[in-house]
């Protein structure tokens, strides 16, 4: 009985540090979870925040082909002018000055798309970093997924291990708590019976005391008789036989019962011996006793299997 509540009470532990066990995974699975949801908001942000930026080098680059279509329009229109006041010939000083006006609005309009062209070239240059920055963060929350994945799944399968331990520890703390009932009720009862024993058994120990006293005078007697007739045998010559002794031999006879309830059965005849499986309410199985608390059952494939009595 001790060994069985100290068996109850490690059990007990046991749960206790097993839940604490799932406790601790389900939080890190929720904290997994969280790093998850934030990798793939900060990956949507990064997809915006490129798109944003082709859209903007898109628009730089048609700015950029509109004024170079405004400057070729203003070399055609000053090409014309050119021809226009060559042809004529009036006024030579006046299209001298428009048109060192004109180139040096050529040379205005070539700055500025020289400009253009290198802030573009910049900008270009920027959003490719940019790009490869969101890239390779990308890929780093792409592989903290994945890994997080491999760590709610291995967690998920501790937790189902952790739970089968349990409901295999749950079963041994309920075969232990029946098998504890059944020893002190044995106990109980069988102490009860002593007691009924002694106490109805002490006129009869009186009596057998002396009868003993009795049969201790006729067995003296007797052995002084057995003495004087060997002697006498001896004396006639005769042979004395050995006899041939008997022996008894009590045998278990196999018999088969039903089970009163779901049951475990073992290598050996304790409960701390290695559980080979479970038998249903209800079923038949062909046994033989092995002690006052233990049943040897006969099952294929099993060279040797033990069950409590408690299950029947």
């Amino acid at each position: 009985m001790v060994k069985a509540r100290d068996k109850q009470a490690e059990a007990r532990q046991k749960i206790a540090s097993h839940e604490e066990q799932i406790l601790d995974l389900q939080n890190q699975q929720q904290r997994f979870e969280l790093e998850r949801q934030k990798a793939e908001a900060d990956f949507a942000v990064a997809v915006k925040n490129i798109q944003a930026s082709e859209k903007r080098l898109v628009d730089q680059q048609n700015v950029t082909k509109a004024k170079k279509g405004e400057l070729d329009l203003q070399e055609k229109k000053l090409n014309d002018q050119i021809d226009k006041l060559t042809s004529l010939g009036k006024d030579l000083a006046k299209v001298i000055e428009k048109q060192q006006l004109i180139e040096e609005k050529k040379a205005n309009i070539k700055l500025q798309l020289n400009d253009s062209q290198a802030l573009l070239r910049k900008r270009q240059d920027e959003n490719a970093r940019k790009r490869a920055a969101m890239e390779q963060k990308i890929e780093d929350s792409k592989k903290f997924i994945a890994d997080s994945k491999v760590k709610i799944e291995r967690n998920e399968r501790l937790e189902r291990e952790i739970r089968q331990r349990l409901e295999r520890l749950e079963e041994d703390v309920k075969l232990a708590e029946t098998e504890y009932a059944t020893a002190k009720s044995q106990l109980d009862d069988t102490q009860e019976r002593l007691d009924k024993l002694k106490e109805s058994s002490k006129p009869k120990f009186a009596e057998l005391k002396a009868r003993r006293r009795d049969l201790g005078q006729k067995t003296l007697l007797t052995r002084r008789e057995n003495l004087s007739k060997k002697s006498e045998l001896r004396r006639r010559g005769a042979e004395v036989s050995g006899g041939e002794g008997a022996s008894i031999k009590v045998s278990r006879r196999k018999v088969r019962k039903r089970l009163a309830r779901d049951c475990n059965y073992r290598t050996s005849t304790s409960v701390k011996s290695q559980r080979l499986g479970t038998l249903k309410k209800g079923s038949v199985v062909t046994l033989k006793s092995a002690n006052s608390r233990w049943y040897r059952l006969y099952i294929k494939g099993q060279s040797s299997a033990y069950a409590s009595k408690a299950c029947f």
